[in-house]
């Protein structure tokens, strides 16, 4: 791609960079920008720089056009020396044996721009700094609003907190519950009970009785009551209660929760059993003893066996197909675990059925009681044949990738490499340690690389869609090479992006075939053009692809050639034919020359006035398409 030249006029510049100034390699201003001469009126050409501004980042003790020099492709802020002190932020950029400044002040409020008089049209329209200030100033009283509203707020809190104090005592405390309540204050004294719990008088803790009065007295001495929330559990009348304690400090008090757990506890074992079966409903479950033995299964289990409940129960699960174990050493190893209570996890086995081959991943956990000890074992067999197939073709599918003859990278969610193949390393000469981790663009892409394409390939990858382009890059030596790339966007079954996925092809020698035969064909064109004799190029749609000088000439066409492009020639033949002696005849000759699509060379054709031209017709095959010469013409002596 050819670089572009730019020449901006005065005015140009001025309205992109309004507050440029530029000295010469004295350090002398030579001229700025309409906007700056606002904010320093005493700017005048010829004065050094040094008398007129200051270095604020980075610091130099001293200006010298060597410091100049240095500055080359960094930000800097320099600060006027005058008394208004104005800062200008920017860049010194070498130009024609001096430097040239590109910036803007730097302000900090609304209220500074509209000191220095200037208005909107002073700024370039591309300056985001007024659209900041505002930004700014409505960040500045958005916080305000918020300090004003918080204080509001807190205001109405304290307001309602003192006038729903009576009623906050009167909820914390309800006589109408079911379940016993009580309040009690940091002494273990009684304070309140609801009605349920008046029907408690005695109180068995820790398996001793103790008279309701004197239990709170006791348990006061042995809890930690700084803490906000307590628990303890008691039996009284045949019932098992758990107690839930909230220490009130700023009231003076602790309010005691009561629940009826009897049923809790009867049912607690079940329950756990019931509740791991349930977590797992979707695979197959097996409860089984320390010696192997089932005692139950779901359907799921009886489904991957195939076989009905009864013929399961009994059986020991080492005998069967998803985790059967024949080697006795094995199954002494496996029985032995049971007993010590390990952990059997990930285990994978497969089954042949019906000329299928099914697999399933095996877990064996222990069930303990309060103790510690082991009481029995469930296991889950889950099916991962699908797993399993998937792993399959997702080795297949590696080594089909892996080995491809085009560029094929993958990267993270943010762009960061994460595989490459073999293609890639000897497309680019850069080895995988040295691309992994890394944004391909800012390694392959280099200063004839198409910003355009670059903006719309960050585009579509930002939307989640795929693209498709043609780009230069370069290999890690800077060698050139032009690559066309299909870039895929890879989603999770949530739609979030997980990864891109992009193949690159090595089209240089296309691209310089391409530029050859455009190159060929511009030079024909121009023979073409300027050969003597009438020549008209047309299509096999019988459009004209190109007509010279000449042809207008022969035949009196006041039009120049290139506006009769794409003239249908049946019409143009049927508006010329008068010019010749056997008009009927020429027009059929033409019909039946391209119908034979046959080489014709100098056939002799008599015009009305008595010339004579000699014409060739030329059939040209490119690709599918027929272009056909249709008039070599030349005029006979």
């Amino acid at each position: 791609m050819k670089a572009q030249n730019f020449n901006l006029s005065n005015d140009t510049f001025n309205k992109i960079f309004p507050f440029y100034f530029f000295i010469d390699e004295n350090l002398s201003i030579v001229s700025f920008g309409r906007s700056l001469i606002k904010l320093l009126p005493d700017l005048k050409v010829g004065v050094h720089f040094s008398s007129i501004f200051k270095f604020n980042r980075p610091h130099l003790d001293e200006i010298s056009i060597t410091n100049f020099n240095e500055l080359k492709d960094q930000l800097v802020i320099i600060e006027s020396n005058a008394s208004n002190s104005i800062s200008l932020r920017g860049q010194f950029e070498i130009y024609q044996q001096g430097f040239l400044f590109i910036g803007s002040p730097w302000f900090n409020s609304m209220d500074d721009v509209i000191e220095k008089k200037l208005i909107l049209n002073d700024f370039a329209i591309h300056d985001p700094l007024i659209d900041l200030i505002h930004v700014m100033n409505n960040l500045k009283n958005s916080r305000n609003e918020l300090k004003e509203l918080l204080t509001t707020i807190n205001h109405q809190k304290n307001e309602l907190k003192n006038a729903n104090k009576e009623i906050h005592d009167l909820a914390l405390f309800t006589t109408q519950n079911p379940d016993p309540l009580i309040r009690i204050d940091f002494e273990g004294n009684l304070l309140n009970t609801n009605p349920a719990a008046k029907k408690i008088a005695t109180i068995f803790y820790e398996e001793k009785p103790y008279p309701i009065e004197e239990f709170f007295k006791h348990i006061i001495q042995k809890v930690d009551t700084t803490t906000n929330l307590w628990n303890f559990k008691v039996q009284s009348n045949g019932k098992c209660y758990s107690f839930d304690c909230i220490s009130l400090f700023e009231e003076g008090y602790i309010n005691i929760y009561g629940r009826d757990i009897t049923n809790d506890r009867k049912n607690q074992e079940e329950i756990r059993k019931l509740s791991l079966v349930a977590s797992a409903n979707k695979n197959g479950v097996v409860l089984l003893d320390l010696n192997g033995e089932i005692f139950w299964c779901n359907e799921a289990y009886q489904e991957i066996e195939e076989l009905d409940f009864e013929d399961i129960i009994g059986k020991n699960i080492l005998d069967f197909g998803s985790c059967k174990t024949t080697d006795k050493s094995e199954r002494e190893k496996v029985l032995k675990g049971f007993r010590n209570g390990y952990l059997f996890e990930g285990e994978k086995n497969s089954i042949a059925r019906n000329g299928n081959l099914f697999w399933y991943k095996t877990s064996k956990q222990p069930i303990r009681d309060k103790d510690g000890n082991v009481l029995q074992y469930f296991a889950i067999i889950e099916d991962i044949t699908l797993e399993k197939q998937n792993e399959e073709q997702l080795h297949l599918l590696s080594a089909i990738v892996k080995n491809n003859t085009d560029a094929i990278i993958i990267t993270n969610a943010v762009g960061e490499t994460e595989w490459v193949n073999d293609s890639f390393i000897e497309l680019t000469g850069y080895s995988a340690k040295e691309i992994l981790g890394k944004r391909p663009g800012h390694l392959l892409q280099g200063i004839e690389s198409d910003p355009e394409t670059i903006s719309m390939m960050k585009s579509q990858i930002d939307k989640g869609l795929p693209f498709s382009c043609e780009i230069v890059n370069y290999t890690k030596t800077k060698e050139k090479y032009w690559a066309r790339i299909h870039g895929q966007v890879l989603h999770n079954k949530h739609g979030e992006v997980i990864k891109y996925f992009a193949t690159q092809e090595n089209i240089t020698y296309e691209k310089e075939f391409n530029q050859q035969l455009v190159e060929s064909e511009n030079r024909l064109k121009t023979l073409i053009t300027n050969m003597q004799s009438g020549i008209l190029l047309e299509d096999d749609n019988r459009k004209i692809v190109l007509v010279n000088h000449a042809f207008c000439q022969l035949f009196h066409i006041e039009a120049e050639p290139h506006q009769m492009i794409g003239i249908d020639c049946n019409l143009m033949a049927e508006n010329t034919k008068n010019y010749f002696k056997n008009p009927e005849e020429f027009c059929a000759r033409i019909d039946k020359i391209l119908q034979q699509k046959k080489l014709v060379i100098t056939e002799e054709v008599n015009l009305a006035d008595g010339r004579v031209f000699e014409r060739s017709y030329i059939p040209l095959f490119k690709e599918k398409n027929t272009m056909v010469i249709f008039g070599v013409m030349t005029t006979l002596p």
